[in-house]
């Protein structure tokens, strides 16, 4: 069965599944609604850096150009550009980097194409590029940036970090304290020389939608820190990781706070060894709560020739904080040793579905308004269920939730194997 016919046996919708590399949403760059004109800065391949970037006819002709001439916002530390860059179809090689993206600043492109032809062609739509030799990140906030990244919105676009002539430690886009519903939408993320996305603490809500990520260095996506509040969530939908490092997904969580981590319709494939190790990768650094990670309908791949061994769709490692607390459900795996390891508790898991409570592994079958789940120790305090869901273990124990909406209520009704 080809991986497209099993997504769809697994419920996915036909637009998520054909959301690789973009789902496109035609932004039309020239309709530009804005609440001042001095907040707007146009951006084409017929432009002049020397324009005042106002106008489609008098565009810049580099995105870092119309950045550099919007207006400023506050002072010392919390000092930002502030407005909207439209930026239409055609290459941008942009060699003044990296672009501020500091707060309040939004990226709209004119769109990124289906297929994106060979790596050095023309993609169509908006690309823009890191020019050689630049070695730096293609999207970062100033140095002197300390305050959160609000509102920061990159969509409708190819971001290529010419990863053959920039090695090092760059990415493309880094945001610091990302908050107040940053999103990334209908992106492309092509050649990082280290990682597509790389997210330092965030301070409120982030999204992704519909982002592709094609021969990432080391990373897709990578977290750093701690929520600066508590109960900050960072989402992801229709997600597509070819190639992309031994971790396309890195987690690692530096924070006594709490935070939601949570990617639905997730798609990956690995043509090479020395790629994917584990999709989704998290490390606590420090003591402190964990994150609630959740992960729905997740497509992990590797060709038969690169398959490694004891190699996990999701790994947990030891370390000095606490391990999430984890949900998953509608998981295909091919060519993983372990769809779920956990090298802090040693529990592992070749389950195809399965849901992780507070530290109990277990499996779950929706039979209308209840449940019917399989863990391997009992669910009281565990197994979040409905009345009447039942529960039981290899050795033939049996529970049933007599009361209660979350994990507390269940009654053991038999213990030990049938006859």
């Amino acid at each position: 069965m080809k991986r497209r016919e099993l997504l769809k046996a697994f419920g996915l919708s036909a637009a998520v599944i054909g959301a690789s590399p973009a789902v496109l949403r035609g932004i039309s760059s020239d309709a530009a609604a804005a609440t001042t004109v001095d907040k707007v800065r146009y951006v084409r391949a017929d432009g002049k850096d020397t324009n005042d970037g106002r106008s489609p006819a008098s565009a810049k002709r580099s995105v870092a150009a119309a950045v550099r001439s919007l207006p400023e916002e506050g002072s010392g530390p919390t000092a930002r550009k502030s407005g909207d860059v439209y930026i239409g179809p055609g290459l941008y090689v942009e060699d003044d980097t990296p672009i501020d993206c500091s707060a309040n600043i939004r990226f709209h492109g004119s769109g990124a194409p289906l297929n994106s032809g060979a790596m050095g062609g023309e993609y169509g739509g908006t690309v823009v590029r890191l020019a050689d030799n630049r070695r730096t990140h293609l999207f970062a906030p100033r140095d002197s940036f300390d305050d959160w990244a609000h509102a920061v919105i990159f969509e409708g676009m190819v971001i290529d970090g010419n990863r053959a002539n920039n090695e090092g430690d760059f990415d493309l886009i880094r945001l610091r304290r990302p908050g107040f519903n940053t999103t990334i939408r209908d992106v492309m993320l092509v050649s990082a020389p280290r990682t597509g996305i790389h997210i330092e603490e965030a301070a409120s809500n982030f999204y992704l939608f519909n982002v592709t990520g094609t021969n990432c260095g080391k990373h897709f996506f990578r977290y750093t820190g701690g929520p600066a509040t508590n109960n900050v969530a960072i989402a992801m939908f229709g997600i597509q990781i070819d190639d992309s490092g031994e971790f396309p997904i890195q987690i690692d969580h530096n924070s006594f706070g709490s935070g939601h981590f949570a990617v639905y319709s997730l798609e990956t494939e690995a043509t090479r060894p020395d790629q994917h190790r584990a999709v989704i990768r998290y490390r606590p650094i420090r003591g402190g709560n964990g994150l609630y990670l959740t992960l729905d309908n997740i497509a992990a791949w590797k060709a038969g020739a690169v398959k490694g061994t004891d190699e996990a769709v999701v790994l947990i490692e030891d370390g000095n904080g606490a391990g999430p607390q984890t949900t998953y459900r509608n998981l295909i795996n091919d060519g993983y040793d372990w769809v779920y390891r956990d090298l802090k508790t040693g529990i592992n898991s070749k389950h195809r579905e399965q849901a992780k409570f507070s530290g109990s592994l277990q499996t779950s079958m929706q039979l209308g308004p209840v449940i019917w789940s399989s863990t391997d120790v009992g669910p009281e305090g565990q197994v979040v269920a409905p009345p009447g869901s039942l529960c039981s273990k290899t050795d033939g124990t049996l529970w049933i939730k007599s009361s209660g909406k979350r994990s507390r209520g269940w009654k053991k009704v038999r213990t030990g194997r049938f006859s």
